[in-house]
């Protein structure tokens, strides 16, 4: 069977689960085999394997700004002897069946994959796969679980609240790069937070208990969420994430970490606003 390969892509845990997802659908779609090079920094926490020896016992065990340059370097080898099968997005969006492309040159290039024997290379963040994602979510889901450990620490932080007759909101607060990025646009601050979901919880009418999962890269600030009924997440990247998919909504900081959750979780996504948000309502 052709294997299609990931082998360039960027960003962090949740980025890459997107494209990974899209990607696994596509294989999926062709029957081909979907293998992941560059997901090597986190498939441990899926019992994935990469099947190259060297990349899943020495380089994801090194440290991360070592085995990043050192991944580059086997890329870039890669890349050079297989010249005519690597499939690179230029940073355009690369639409992948099922989803329709409409790209005349992006086309041929698919159909060339089709009518050859040689694996393929994919080189780029942008491959994308809507109509897969929705095709394919129950196998992407079971193929995209974490492991045990994970898993069973991310759904212990709401089993508390099991018989309580709860509602979860999952929140996601992203800081770090985001003080920064596109001029701080998408930066919010726990207080900015809490008047937000406060704002949420004045729309509410229900008798349930309405209980806000509070995730985030940075040191949460309780005190900006006095009067709410809140829970803190596991505190790390894998646990927070699909601590978020286990809630009944989630209300979070606009980009893929959150988007990912609501996906899996197959529930909605509320990106925090300056403006007016009409909040749905609890049923």
């Amino acid at each position: 069977m052709k294997n299609i390969y990931v082998l360039k892509n960027s960003g962090r845990l949740a980025n890459q689960l997107w494209l990974a997802a899209s990607v696994y659908a596509y294989c999926l779609e062709k029957k081909y085999v979907y293998r992941n090079l560059v997901f090597y920094r986190y498939q441990h926490l899926f019992g994935l394997k990469t099947n190259f020896w060297f990349i899943d016992n020495i380089l994801c065990k090194l440290p991360r700004k070592i085995n990043a340059i050192v991944y580059l370097f086997i890329a870039i080898i890669i890349k050079f002897f297989n010249k005519s099968y690597i499939i690179d997005t230029h940073d355009l969006n690369f639409c992948l069946p099922p989803s329709i492309n409409s790209d005349e040159n992006q086309k041929k290039l698919l159909s060339q994959i089709d009518h050859s024997d040689h694996d393929y290379y994919f080189w780029g963040w942008a491959f994308r796969n809507p109509d897969g994602l929705e095709k394919y979510r129950k196998e992407i889901c079971e193929y995209f679980k974490p492991l045990n450990k994970y898993w069973d620490k991310s759904k212990s932080v709401l089993n508390k609240f099991a018989e309580q007759n709860s509602v979860f909101v999952g929140v996601h607060v992203r800081h770090g790069d985001y003080k920064v990025w596109n001029g701080g646009e998408f930066y919010y601050t726990f207080e900015e937070v809490g008047v937000l979901l406060k704002n949420f919880l004045s729309n509410q009418n229900t008798t349930k208990k309405i209980v806000f999962v509070l995730c985030s890269d940075d040191v949460i600030e309780l005190n900006f969420f006095n009067g709410l009924n809140v829970v803190l997440g596991p505190g790390d990247m894998i646990g927070d994430l699909y601590t978020l998919s286990e809630c009944d909504i989630i209300i979070g900081s606009t980009g893929t970490y959150g988007k990912w959750a609501a996906y899996y979780g197959n529930i909605p996504f509320i990106a925090y606003s300056r403006e007016n948000i009409n909040w749905p309502i609890i049923e």
